[in-house]
């Protein structure tokens, strides 16, 4: 008979692997939740995709190995792929959103510095109001940059695809070790399979699922790496504006816009 013991032990084993990474890592942010959500439903498509290539197959060729095992890795790099160039363009959106930001705000600051100028100037004050006004000015400046950081998606890809490969390595890790286990959860005698007749299939399927869902967060891990530095290559850069600046080339531009106005 299939123990309590057994089956539990299984279950924790098939599934530590994304149940470990989802309540150490993604758990605390809701950004990555949505990133583990989005990338298991991205797994789902291509098992729809799958199965879909694997209805016209004839009945001759259905006991061919290959046929099934092929299509399926390809699917999976496709959806891979398609989520991770998904989550570029998403990031590419709000990159331009929060420049636009910074550039509307810099206006209105530039537009209020040339204001309160010419105001100050008119008006004769002492010290005292000058330096008030220089505190009023430092805490204007602080408060832009805190709305930019707000409107960031505080993410990096080291996170998104750890987050990823939680999400596409659970949902493989269910869908491969699901079915067995709560068919082998009420059964009266333990499964054996005769190619490994020392160990129970559920032991044994979990060490497979265990290894799976390990191997989808690497091959995540890749992904984002491969294709960020195809987009890096390409149009990410060429693409004005979107990197932004650091604090020392901001200075320095600063710094030689002033040496040519007063030249």
């Amino acid at each position: 008979m299939t123990t309590a013991a057994l089956t539990f032990g299984c279950a924790f084993l098939a599934f530590s692997p994304p149940l470990a990474l989802l309540f150490l890592l993604t758990y605390s942010k809701a950004n990555l939740i949505i990133v583990v959500t989005t990338s298991a439903f991205a797994y789902l498509l291509s098992t729809v995709l799958s199965s879909l290539f694997w209805l016209p197959v004839p009945s001759s060729l259905q006991s061919n190995p290959y046929v099934l095992i092929f299509p399926s890795i390809v699917f999976q790099f496709v959806a891979r792929a398609a989520f991770v160039w998904l989550y570029h363009r998403v990031e590419h959106s709000v990159e331009r959103s929060v420049r636009r930001h910074e550039r509307v705000e810099g206006r209105n600051r530039a537009a209020a510095a040339g204001g309160g100028g010419g105001s100050s100037s008119s008006n004769n004050n002492g010290g005292a109001d000058g330096d008030n006004a220089d505190g009023d000015d430092s805490d204007n400046d602080g408060e832009p940059q805190a709305d930019s950081a707000k409107l960031r998606l505080e993410l990096n890809d080291w996170s998104s695809a750890l987050a990823a490969g939680t999400g596409f390595g659970g949902m493989h890790s269910f869908f491969l070790y699901g079915t067995l286990l709560a068919s082998e959860s009420g059964n009266l005698g333990t499964l054996y399979q005769p190619s490994c007749e020392v160990m129970p299939s559920l032991v044994n399927s979990a060490i497979m699922a265990y290894m799976f869902g390990i191997l989808d967060v690497f091959w995540m891990l890749f992904t984002f790496y491969g294709m960020r530095r195809r987009r890096d290559a390409g149009t990410f850069e060429s693409d004005g504006g979107l990197q932004p600046l650091s604090s020392s080339s901001s200075a320095g531009a600063a710094a030689g816009t002033g040496a040519t106005s007063n030249s």
